[in-house]
């Protein structure tokens, strides 16, 4: 029988993901049925949950009943693992906005979601099992039933959203999983009664402890304790001959950190296995499907990373569904940000889990994968890089900035993270009051490649409530382009100083030009010279009506001699009868220049990587400069030394030296004026970047350079200004910039 109607989405399954996708696109207005073959509440593993599903219920309206459901908090995990016995923890705790999960009987919690899904205009069907998606030219178009009485019907839909668990029906019937070497696990487990807890605040812990067989859960549940073993395949010989209720009491009775908990307890409940292996879909998309939850990846259960997953892809699934349904010429692109949307979350948290299994009891090597995993340096310590990641608060899609770790980070470690102050940015409102109305910026720049030659756009998605936007990205600088899509090389003098940057990219529409410097085109490549400021009048923006007063030499016939020389190497570099592959035009472009004779005499071209600076492992240092007179209409100047950042780095600050970058503040005086026209200032600057130069030429490390370039200026005696203080920002060292220095003064403030 053929429904005449076809539904916005039709959404297999009622977990997590499923409930997630079905309550967001209700919500919007979308004619969502949800098929579900078990009635619930039903059984089902998986009690422990994570800090980051937190957000994900606020979005889905279902915080408060969850909250009322009277679940017990989880405040975080304790383990024993490894050679060390010593037990140590994560403390959801030490979180300043998500301090806290849940512990939860999955049948009442899923049960939640479900009855969500359906207050939010969702038609939910239980006892109703899918036996197949229907394609049709390539294309999902529906799926077809099977009834509680065993009647089958096809049901017709723009979108089908396959959240069907590890019973995976596309993955595993077009062959589509992947298992996850060296994670081929099982999972046996029971519910117990009388179980002990662990004392002090671990009582609303989940314990997590290895054995020589794999490795234990202890999860509380109020009366009950859900004790589960997770096993490699290698013990299959050794359950089958006693038994898998036998060797299940068996490897429980010899754990040093569990039996204790348990043996005052009584088992409840029959011993219950399951495959429990970490896997992916090799594709999480295809024209009018989308795979979210298990059916599309699950992860080793070590972290508790199941539902935080699922709840993840339910948003992203629904958000795209909801705007390929309004923009189908989109859907391409938008089952793309998908993938690398969701597979971006699952990769890291697949990294951590397997960084756990190797550790081999090394704490000290968990932790610094979270840290490499996060990339924020060393403003993070190693233990709360883990404790964010484990927390599921790494590119949560519920969050205002998924895509910036950063920010993340900021929000929910505070002053503990040591990052540097942020400003604020437009690309989302978070003062209004819905996060359904929130406009917000969710993906990094994109590279979108249109058109037969490959030519590519660069686009950001935003998100207006649950709807995306592609929006045009026209880049300011080259830290707005996407990886992969351009590589930098610095040009350097014989001293190995800056002479300027060599930026290489994909063809792109036409737009502003970098720093005022327009592009040159070499094959299907765009080549872009930038020098470094040659004046102060040219830093300050004023160069047309001051006289020029050079920093370092630059020759206008030298710059166009290399930009000319660069554009013929880029161009025999990229052959045009092969796909655009950067990685090889780089490759051969490098080669090219160690040629003798390629380049002018003492003119280096050097990796972008040569000279990184600390980012944010280094705390700028400020140094101020306060107005003698009281009139003076820039009462305080804010010189700002950072350490060097890449040279991707286009805005360019009013000096580079080979160590650190220098920055001005404020921009403009008190009545307006820019900071070049008022005299005092001027020669303040000027004197100011000179004697750092100067200074900074002999160092050969970047804490001399910055002693140098301090000692420098503490011993300048400029005209109308007097020195007031130096610090570093974010240090507890003494000298450390007052709260008064740090804020606004007449505009001026420290960044």
């Amino acid at each position: 029988m053929q429904n005449a109607a076809p539904w916005d989405a039709i959404v297999i399954g009622g977990g997590p993901a499923g409930s997630s996708v079905a309550t967001y696109l209700g919500r919007e207005g979308r004619r969502v049925l949800l098929l579900e073959r078990e009635r619930f509440p039903r059984e089902h593993i998986g009690e422990s949950l994570l800090p980051g599903v937190l957000p994900y219920l606020d979005a889905l309206g279902a915080r408060e009943a969850v909250e009322s459901a009277g679940f017990e908090r989880k405040e975080g995990q304790t383990f024993v693992w490894g050679r060390d016995r010593t037990p140590w923890e994560i403390d959801f705790r030490e979180l300043d906005v998500h301090p806290y999960a849940y512990f939860v009987d999955r049948g009442r919690f899923d049960e939640i979601l479900l009855r969500n899904a359906e207050k939010a205009g969702a038609t939910v069907r239980e006892g109703y099992a899918v036996t197949r998606v229907i394609f049709e030219k390539g294309r999902a178009v529906g799926v077809r039933v099977r009834g509680p009485g065993g009647e089958e019907r096809d049901e017709r839909a723009k979108f089908v959203v396959d959240a069907s668990g590890q019973s995976a029906l596309v993955a595993r019937n077009a062959d589509l999983r992947r298992i996850v070497r060296g994670l081929k696990n099982v999972a046996v487990w029971a519910y117990w009664e009388d179980a002990e807890r662990l004392p002090g605040h671990k009582h609303a812990h989940i314990l997590t402890t290895s054995i020589p067989e794999g490795w234990i859960w202890v999860i509380p549940l109020g009366k009950r304790t859900s004790v589960g073993v997770v096993t490699s395949a290698a013990t299959r010989a050794e359950r089958d001959k006693l038994g898998a209720k036998a060797w299940y009491e068996q490897v429980l009775r010899a754990s040093e950190a569990a039996w204790p908990l348990l043996a005052n307890a009584r088992r409840v409940t029959e011993v219950t296995g399951a495959r429990d292996w970490s896997y992916r879909a090799r594709r999480l998309s295809g024209p009018g499907i989308l795979l979210a939850g298990d059916a599309a990846c699950f992860i080793d259960p070590i972290l508790s990373t199941g539902v935080h997953l699922a709840m993840t892809s339910g948003f992203w699934a629904a958000a795209c569904v909801h705007s390929a349904l309004d923009e189908p010429r989109h859907e391409p692109f938008l089952r793309r940000f998908y993938e690398e949307t969701y597979g971006a979350t699952y990769r890291e948290l697949l990294t951590q889990v397997k960084a756990f299994y190797k550790a081999a009891g090394r704490r000290d090597s968990i932790f610094w994968m979270s840290k490499q995993i996060l990339r924020v340096g060393e403003a993070v310590a190693p233990e709360l890089a883990f404790l964010f990641i484990t927390a599921g608060l790494l590119r949560n899609a519920a969050v205002d900035a998924p895509h910036d770790p950063a920010a993340q980070v900021r929000a929910e470690l505070g002053e503990r993270a040591r990052l540097p102050a942020e400003e604020p940015k437009k690309t989302f409102s978070p003062e209004l009051p819905s996060a359904r109305s929130r406009s917000r910026i969710v993906s990094p720049p994109i590279v979108w490649r249109v058109g037969e030659g490959g030519s590519a756009q660069l686009v950001s998605v935003r998100a207006e409530g649950l709807r995306l936007r592609l929006v045009r990205h026209e880049p300011r600088s080259i830290t707005d382009r996407p990886r992969k899509s351009y590589f930098v090389l610095d040009l350097v003098d014989a001293g190995r100083l800056p002479l300027g940057l060599v930026l290489v990219e994909e063809g792109r529409a036409a737009g502003e030009p970098l720093a005022g410097v327009a592009p040159r085109r070499a094959g299907r490549l765009l080549v872009t010279l930038l020098p470094y400021p040659r004046s102060m009048g040219a830093a300050l923006g004023q160069a047309e009506r001051r006289p020029q007063t050079p920093m370092r030499p630059h020759d206008p016939a030298l710059l166009a001699k290399l930009e000319q020389t660069l554009v013929g190497l880029v161009a025999a570099a990229d052959d045009p009868a092969k796909p655009l592959l950067l990685r090889r035009v780089r490759a051969q472009l490098r080669t090219a220049l160690r040629a003798p004779g390629v380049l002018p005499a003492e003119i280096t071209a050097t990796p972008s990587r040569a000279f990184r600076g600390g980012g944010v492992a280094e705390p700028p240092m400020t140094l101020v400069f306060r107005a003698k007179h009281p009139e003076n209409p820039v009462p305080r100047v804010y010189l700002l030394l950072e350490a060097r950042l890449p040279p991707e780095l286009v805005d360019i600050p009013i000096l580079r030296t080979r160590f650190c970058d220098v920055w001005l503040r404020p921009e403009r005086a008190r009545d307006g004026r820019l900071l070049a026209e008022v005299p005092e200032v001027r020669s303040l600057v000027e004197s100011a970047c000179a004697a750092i130069w100067d200074a900074t030429r002999p160092a050969t490390t970047l804490p001399a350079a910055f002693a140098a370039a301090e000692a420098a200026l503490r011993a300048l005696t400029p005209a109308g200004y007097t020195f007031e203080m130096s610090g570093r920002l974010g240090s507890t060292e003494d000298g450390e910039l007052p709260p008064s220095a740090t804020g606004t003064t007449e505009g001026a403030s420290i960044v």
